[in-house]
């Protein structure tokens, strides 16, 4: 998957809308080409997208996703509590096994598998925020 690949499918997670060849955000009045959205490199993008993961769950029920950030390590860790997920995650990127070299690579990327894995099992979620 290329950047403009893994910037389009974090800006489909964090609520930008297709329209035409451009990327529609209703809630912030910005419209952005793909190729334009940097999420990979700028923590300003970044950290809101892990603040919504962070922020799922099911009403009622006992879900949360919790992201720890260190020095070399991401890792997200999804907790069904008593529900069935299929293929319960935790997604670890650690620097020094991976070919991320930073810390926001590091984020970047396990932010992405996350995003892969949610859009394909989509638990019975709401973002909070």
């Amino acid at each position: 998957m290329t950047i403009t690949e893994s910037n389009l499918l974090i800006a489909l997670f964090d609520g930008w809308q297709p329209v035409g060849d451009r990327l529609v955000k209703h809630s912030e009045r910005e419209t952005r080409i793909p190729e334009h959205l940097f999420y990979h490199f700028q923590w300003n993008w970044l950290m809101p997208v892990v603040d919504r993961i962070e922020s799922l769950k099911a009403p009622g029920r006992y879900i949360i996703c919790q992201v720890t950030i260190t020095s070399h390590i991401c890792h997200i860790h999804y907790n069904a509590g008593n529900v069935t997920v299929q293929n319960l995650p935790v997604f670890e990127i650690d620097q020094h096994r991976s070919d991320t070299e930073t810390k926001i690579e590091n984020v970047y990327s396990a932010v992405v598998q996350f995003i892969q894995w949610y859009n394909q099992y989509k638990p019975i979620t709401n973002a909070t925020t």
